[in-house]
């Protein structure tokens, strides 16, 4: 019964782990994220995100920035997408972004994550652990039934991360985002919720030690 896809009534904010906590934005984050963001981009990050929406001005930036925090939060809200900020417990600080994005309910039940670590926190296992906590959520509170992770074929730590993890490679898909200025290929992995029921002590033992 599809009834049984519901979320739950009550859907937490934030996720915490020992190292880790997965949260919904504040608008408080904004300068600090910006920050790693522009410190992590043309270096890092370019090659796997979708063209940055240029301004004109910093007023015009800060403009930009508060909206885009304002529309994360409606779509919260709406139950469509939830975006999290990653922040290390230890100093609070934000290592990187989530998102359970693009949610299909009906007969579907389905939904991608996505996320990126600052060019200074890498090689932690921040994405692997945080990409743990978002099945949690999927499953546990959104009663999503299909997670799937679409990573470029040329992005070999996100490659990485899905092999840990033991995702199901359903395949590649030929020009399917437009990334980096230019159309890519995608690797599709995948796990299901009766996948995660199965798994779901050895991977957040594993990956989160405590959730």
């Amino acid at each position: 019964m599809l009834e049984d896809f519901l979320p739950r009534n009550y859907l937490p904010r934030s996720l915490e782990s020992n190292r880790l906590t997965i949260r919904q934005w504040r608008m408080s984050d904004i300068e600090e994220h910006e920050e790693l963001f522009q410190s992590s981009y043309e270096k890092h990050l370019s090659p796997w995100l979708p063209p940055q929406e240029e301004a004109r001005t910093p007023s015009e930036r800060k403009r930009q920035l508060h909206d885009r925090v304002l529309a994360m939060l409606d779509k919260w809200e709406e139950g469509s997408d939830y975006r999290f900020l990653i922040v290390r417990n230890q100093d609070k600080r934000i290592v990187g972004q989530l998102g359970i994005t693009g949610i299909v309910r009906n007969v579907n039940q389905c939904a991608f994550i996505g996320y990126w670590i600052g060019r200074d926190y890498l090689k932690n296992g921040y994405a692997t652990e945080a990409t743990v906590m978002a099945f949690h959520y999927a499953f546990e509170f959104l009663r999503l039934h299909r997670i799937s992770l679409w990573i470029s074929p040329d992005n070999p730590a996100s490659l990485q991360i899905a092999k840990k993890l033991g995702l199901r490679h359903e395949g590649c898909v030929k020009s399917a985002l437009y990334l980096g200025g230019r159309w890519q290929d995608t690797d599709v992995f995948t796990i299901l919720s009766e996948e995660w029921t199965v798994r779901k002590d050895e991977l957040m033992k594993t990956f989160c030690k405590a959730l």
